[in-house]
């Protein structure tokens, strides 16, 4: 799966940044996004024939480096190819809205 510099409606392969992990294919669309940027977006390969519906399954993810306690939030974005349409990048692109700190989300969602 080629390694994309920008997610593109137009192109398969994978996308990897701060915030983000992408993976778009045939299969469809899949990705996670940081909400409170405390880790980094990656798309892992996963094992052989760990899927039997997709030979060569992608796993969007973020990782994170925990030492003593740490919040993790994530939003997750997922479009099966039969669902695919064109626009599908723009609504990944609105559901970034993230926060800046752990505070301003616990005051926001009201936890």
């Amino acid at each position: 799966m080629p390694v994309l510099s920008n997610p593109t409606e137009d192109q398969f392969g994978r996308f990897e940044d701060r915030r983000a992990g992408l993976a778009t294919s045939r299969a469809g669309v899949s990705g996670v996004y940081d909400l409170l940027r405390t880790g980094w977006g990656r798309v892992h390969d996963a094992d052989g024939n760990s899927n039997t519906n997709f030979a060569r399954t992608v796993i969007p993810s973020i990782v994170s480096e925990v030492k003593g306690e740490k919040w993790l939030a994530t939003r997750v974005f997922a479009i099966p190819s039969d669902s695919v349409q064109k626009g599908w990048l723009k609504d990944w692109e609105s559901s970034q809205k993230g926060w800046d700190s752990i505070d301003e989300m616990r005051r926001e969602l009201d936890i």
